[in-house]
């Protein structure tokens, strides 16, 4: 007998050592939320997070390391070591005292609270506080509550009952678990006792002592005077101090929001924040509003929690961070009841970085100097739209190069609210000058670079690259705000007179400046360096003059430069009657910018065409007219692009088969992949009339490249081509092609040039003649 008592007993220890909880242990149950450990659960429910054994033992948990899973059901034994409630989040000022101090101490996050525990919020300040049994209230601005714990009772709601809270003055909102919802939650006041049975409910103490519940879910029991009511759902009640509780009544309408979307979209470029302005309709009967904001669909830690009056009804928050934010608003009626909340309004603030850092302006304006990449957002899909063009999605970096400003428009993929950055960028100017008076040869001269923007504040800009000619580039270095130096050794004047500087940056040229050198000395003197201009010659296509027989293709590029011109060309010419005989030809051209050089219009005749040994050619010594006209339409800082017109009209009577008027439409684009190469596409349609009333129909193309690597040099080529499609027989067959080459000698204004080209095919011969040379002599206007 006394040897199956001990293994009885053994066996009775080894179950309870194996983790089955005694029948007396009086359990909790717990619902698991995100980022619930076994370690901060033990924390907060007994005291110590190394207690987290006493979980386990009440819970099949499965071998270790265990994850929780959100929404799982724990077992908790209850403790009379347990805390009341917690303090689960605050923001601002909170104060707490317990019943034996005698002074209010700083509350902190997951502070336990006993029975007689006081807690006060200040003004702008909100807590939360979590009871045992997951019963969740949220402490507005300017609220005291005093914790009770557990409340006894002979009836089975108030055994149920877990926990009474006291609320001197001030608003507390919140409810109950799902899991107690029929448990209820006690909040007494200074005029009534209010059960809470649902989620969400909200209760006030004014100054006068009243008592004003608005219940949003479930049910609240309302006593006071000995009389009980159930306020429902959607209604509301008001108990004065010392009388019987109100009628319920219906809450006032939620407000809606003006804009009839759910979301919106604001962008922050890094390091910046954003600033978020919505509006509501107004609601009849309001007296106020109550407007908050918050990083969560609950509310729990608002950003912004404020009643404003019934004038008000726009909601405006300055420097939000990067993050997904909630925003809602709710109506106050006349006696201080309140709507359920407005539907959620989401604001997503993204983040988008820049090649450049944007200044803020008091007007809420980001600021650049000289050009910037804005780009997309990581992580998020948005919709955008760069001033007045079509909205698309924004996936590639915007490149914004123009002094001006900008209107950058987004909003999401799915339909959120058009919200919009307003960004200027300044225009950036630059001098460079000598440290010293003046710079002799074999010193070690100093420059200082000087960047200001439109301003006049000191700017920096992306690559920046100084060059002297001859010598190549100059290391700059960091002087001051705006400001770089570079040092260079003066050469001897036996190899040059002066030095040419050259600053550029990502966008173009900046300066192009020559500084004279002086011979070593006897005495220093001053010398003022003379600056060049800016503008220089643009390396575009040579025009290269033919022999004027047929259709003739005037290559010029997008870009205009003012200027006037001559130049003379010998042509292998090939006549019906004496065959190849060399032509003498003068061409005379002008082109004119209009604006701001955005708009050219350009004009080319031939003068005294003449055969060696024979008269002048034709009656009229001014041979065919040819006018043009281009538009520069879409510019960056290495792509331009433009549409083109030109028309050509007969003048001369040399020998040919017809008189053709030609009429040319197409386009121009010129491409900069690197500040000394040039390359020019033109495409274009010839379309002739003529006596015979035939209607030729011919396609044009050419392809050219302008290399400069030097100031004073400039080579280059290019291949044209003509196929006819419509017309007389010897038009519509043509397949002719033209090979030109030029070499160019820029000085200042002036320009000398020496052009020669090829036909290739007898197409090309019989139009235009077998080969050309010339000399060719221009001269820049206006900006010198």
């Amino acid at each position: 007998m006394m040897r199956r008592l001990i293994i009885r007993v053994l066996v009775g220890f080894a179950i309870a050592a194996a983790g089955v909880p005694a029948a007396s242990a009086k359990l909790r149950s717990y619902v698991v939320k995100r980022g619930d450990t076994c370690w901060n659960i033990a924390a907060r429910f007994f005291g110590d997070p190394k207690h987290y054994d006493i979980i386990h033992k009440y819970n099949q948990l499965g071998p270790l390391p265990h994850i929780l899973t959100i929404g799982s059901v724990l077992r908790l034994p209850l403790s009379t070591n347990t805390a009341d409630a917690q303090i689960e989040w605050l923001r601002r000022e909170v104060k707490a005292k317990s019943p034996t101090n005698v002074d209010w101490f700083n509350a902190r996050p997951r502070m336990n609270l006993w029975r007689l525990y006081k807690v006060s919020t200040g003004s702008g300040s909100t807590a939360g506080i979590r009871f045992e049994d997951d019963a969740l209230l949220k402490m507005r601005a300017g609220t005291l509550v005093v914790i009770y714990g557990g409340v006894g009772g002979k009836t089975k709601s108030e055994r149920l009952q877990k926990r009474s809270i006291v609320l001197e003055k001030g608003t507390l909102r919140g409810g109950l678990n799902e899991f107690y919802k029929q448990a209820g939650l006690k909040v007494t006041t200074p005029s009534s006792e209010v059960i809470i049975k649902s989620k969400e409910t909200q209760v006030e103490v004014d100054k006068q002592q009243r008592s004003i519940v608005s219940v949003f879910d479930g049910e609240a029991l309302v006593k006071a005077k000995n009389k009980l009511i159930k306020v429902l759902k959607d209604y509301g009640t008001i108990v004065e101090k010392n009388k019987a509780p109100e009628k319920p009544r219906p809450l006032p309408r939620a407000p809606k929001w003006a804009a009839k979307v759910r979301e919106v979209v604001l962008l922050a470029p890094t390091p910046h924040s954003a600033d978020f302005v919505a509006s509501w309709l107004p609601v009849g009967k309001a007296a106020r509003y109550r407007v908050e904001l918050a990083s969560n669909k609950r509310f729990r830690e608002p950003i912004v929690d404020a009643v404003v009056g019934r004038g008000i009804t726009r909601l405006k928050v300055e420097k939000l961070p990067p993050g997904t934010y909630f925003a809602r608003v709710a109506t106050v009626g006349q006696r201080r009841l309140h709507s359920r909340p407005s539907k959620l309004l989401r604001v997503r603030v993204l983040a988008v970085k820049t090649s450049r850092l944007f200044r803020r302006t008091a007007a809420n304006r980001y600021e650049v100097s000289g050009m910037v990449r804005i780009f997309p957002p990581s992580g998020a899909t948005v919709i955008a739209a760069l001033d007045d063009q079509a909205p698309a999605p924004f996936r590639a970096p915007l490149r914004l190069y123009e002094p001006k400003d900008y209107r950058i428009a987004v909003r999401d993929a799915k339909g959120a609210e058009v919200t919009s950055i307003s960004v200027r960028v300044h225009a950036v100017r630059a001098t460079v000058r000598l440290a010293a008076p003046s710079v002799t040869e074999g010193q070690l001269a100093t420059l200082i670079v000087e960047l200001k923007d439109d301003a006049n504040r000191p700017a920096l800009l992306p690559e920046l690259r100084l060059v002297r000619y001859p010598g190549g580039p100059l290391a700059l270095t960091t002087a001051g705000p705006g400001k770089l130096k570079a040092q260079f050794v003066a050469p001897p004047r036996s190899r040059t007179a002066s030095v040419v500087l050259r600053l550029s940056w990502a966008g173009g040229d900046l300066v192009d400046q020559t500084l004279g050198i002086i011979a070593k000395p006897t005495t220093v003197r001053l010398v003022t360096p003379r600056p060049v201009a800016i503008e220089h010659w643009i390396a575009s296509p040579a025009l290269v003059g033919w022999g004027q027989r047929a259709f003739v293709y005037h290559l010029r590029g997008v870009r205009v430069r003012s200027n006037v011109g001559v130049g003379t060309n010998v042509v292998s010419y090939r006549t019906s009657s004496q065959g190849d005989k060399p032509m003498i030809g003068t061409t005379v051209q002008a082109e004119l910018g209009f604006l701001d050089n955005r708009l050219g219009v350009d004009a080319q005749f031939s003068w005294l065409n003449f055969l060696p040994g024979r008269e002048t050619l034709g009656r009229n010594k001014v041979g065919d007219l040819h006018l043009g006209l281009r538009y520069l339409a879409f510019r960056r800082p290495t792509i331009a692009f433009g549409p083109q017109l030109a028309l050509q009209i007969p003048f001369s009577d040399f020998e040919r088969p017809r008189r053709d008027y030609l009429l040319e439409p197409g386009f121009v684009l010129d491409w900069t992949p690197h500040p000394t190469v040039t390359l020019t596409a033109d495409v274009r349609l010839f379309i002739g009339f003529n006596d015979a009333k035939e209607v030729p129909l011919l396609l044009g193309a050419a392809l050219a490249v302008a290399y400069q690597p030097w100031r004073h040099f400039a080579l280059g080529a290019d291949v044209r081509s003509e196929i006819g499609f419509v017309g007389p027989s010897d038009l519509r067959r043509r397949r002719a092609l033209l090979v030109n080459g030029f070499l160019r000698f820029p000085f200042g204004r002036y320009r000398l040039g020496v052009v020669s080209g090829t036909g290739i095919g007898s197409d090309a011969i019989d139009a235009f003649g077998y080969f050309t040379v010339g000399l060719t002599f221009d001269i820049a206007l206006g900006g010198w």
